[in-house]
């Protein structure tokens, strides 16, 4: 199982959980899991390891995204 699989549909998550685990790509960057368990548990260390500046971080960015797009009256922001 190629995690990615599960990581590369991200345009189906909301913008929020777009901004959480876009650095899951990196991690599982060229890593073969055996089991939805073993995909789970590394997901699980890499959140484990984050610090609560890293959260704090993807919430200014969701704060910044939301802003732009309502500046531009809800056109596509990148």
């Amino acid at each position: 199982m190629n995690p990615l699989q599960i990581v590369g549909k991200l345009h189906d998550l909301a913008p929020s959980d777009y901004f959480l685990f876009s650095d899951l790509t990196i991690m599982f960057a060229g890593k073969k899991c055996s089991s939805n368990e073993e995909v789970i548990a590394e997901t699980e260390v890499y959140f484990e390891a984050k610090d609560k500046s890293y959260y704090k971080n993807v919430i200014e960015k969701l704060e910044g995204h939301y802003n732009q797009c309502i500046t531009l009256e809800n056109n596509f922001v990148e």
